[in-house]
């Protein structure tokens, strides 16, 4: 019951959550992400509820200490960047609902209260609704990525769910 993803690695593109069924070669990577302690929410973790509350928290601390734990808070979408021909994606979400009278888009990070937080799609087997515009209330579900965090120079989050509410 604590086993919170399997993913089995048959090769360089072969990646994924595992599905009842499929064959794999002997030599295949197996890696079980397990999760002892429960999802990390605004209600159950106030380290959570500060680092989404406060723009100038120490995000890279956060993210080194919950590296790889789950997460699911409702924010709504900041900004929504495509690239590649409409395949890829940067979602930059915050934590709360949208007041509908502020300003939205990448430029107006500084205006808006609390944590702006990186929604990656790196990952194939997500479930991210990628019609989401600005200013839509979403839930979003995933991993706390430190490394990443670092990279984008914000919260990163690796997205298993990203759904409008």
């Amino acid at each position: 019951m604590l086993i919170q993803e399997l993913s089995i690695n048959g090769g360089l593109f072969g990646s994924g959550q595992w599905k009842a069924g499929e064959s794999f070669s002997r030599d295949a990577t197996i890696t079980i992400y397990y999760n002892e302690c429960p999802v990390l929410t605004t209600d159950n973790c106030s380290d959570f509820a500060d680092i989404l509350s406060d723009k100038d928290a120490d995000y890279m601390s956060f993210a080194e200490e919950y590296d790889g734990r789950y997460v699911e808070f409702e924010a709504y979408v900041l900004s929504h960047i495509t690239y590649d021909g409409g395949t890829s994606h940067i979602i930059d979400v915050v934590s709360g609902d949208y007041d509908g009278i502020d300003d939205l888009g990448i430029s107006e990070e500084e205006s808006v209260d609390g944590s702006v937080v990186r929604i990656g799609d790196r990952s194939w087997d997500n479930d991210i609704d990628e019609s989401v515009e600005e200013g839509q209330n979403v839930v979003v579900s995933g991993k706390i990525d430190a490394s990443w965090s670092g990279y984008n120079k914000q919260l990163y989050i690796e997205c298993l769910s990203l759904k409008k509410r």
